[in-house]
C-alpha cells in the first residue's frame, strides 16, 4: 500500500481558517458568471414600466444602442431562415444534378457550418455581453421604480 504524500501547504491555513484555494480552483472560480439575483414580483404597470426604462437606458448606455423591437426580430428570423433554407435546397440540388455524390456534399456541409461557427464566434460574444448588459440595465430600472405603498402602514 502506497503512503499519500501531502504537501506541506496543504495543511496551512489562511487568516480566516480556511484551507487556501488552489490556484487552478480560483481561475475557474473567476471564469464564472455571477448567480443572478431573482427579480423581484411586479405587477403588470411595473413591470411595463420597467420594460420601457429598460429600453431607455439601453439606448443610452449601450454602444450598440436600442434593442430590436421583438417583432423586428421574429420578422429578420423568418427572412434568415427562408434564405438559408433556400440556400441549402439549392446548393444540394445543384450538386447532385453535376453528379457530385452525397458524402462529398454532407462532407462539406459539415466543412461550412464548423466556418459558420468560428464566424459566429464574434456576434456570440457580443450577444453575450449584450446579455450582461440588458441584465445590468433591468436591475437598474427595478431600482429606480417608486416604492410600493402597502395598504394599511402610514409612511
Amino acid at each position: 500500500m502506497n503512503p499519500v504524500k501531502v504537501h506541506p501547504d496543504a495543511l496551512r491555513k489562511t487568516l480566516d481558517g480556511q484551507p487556501p484555494a488552489s490556484p487552478a480552483s480560483t481561475a475557474r472560480l473567476a471564469d464564472m458568471p455571477a448567480p443572478v439575483a431573482p427579480e423581484p414580483a411586479l405587477t403588470e404597470k411595473e413591470s411595463d414600466a420597467v420594460d420601457a426604462r429598460q429600453v431607455q437606458l439601453m439606448a443610452s448606455d449601450s454602444p450598440e444602442g436600442r434593442p430590436p423591437t421583438p417583432w423586428l426580430r421574429r420578422r429578420e428570423w423568418r427572412w434568415a431562415l427562408a434564405a438559408a433554407l433556400v440556400l441549402i435546397i439549392g446548393g444540394v440540388a445543384v450538386a447532385l444534378i453535376r453528379g457530385i455524390s452525397l458524402g462529398e456534399i454532407i462532407g462539406l456541409s459539415v466543412v461550412v457550418v464548423l466556418l459558420l461557427s468560428l464566424g459566429g464566434a464574434p456576434v456570440l460574444a457580443a450577444g453575450l455581453f449584450r446579455a450582461k448588459e440588458q441584465r445590468a440595465a433591468r436591475a437598474k430600472a427595478i431600482a429606480e421604480l417608486p416604492p410600493t405603498p402597502i395598504i394599511g402602514v402610514k409612511s
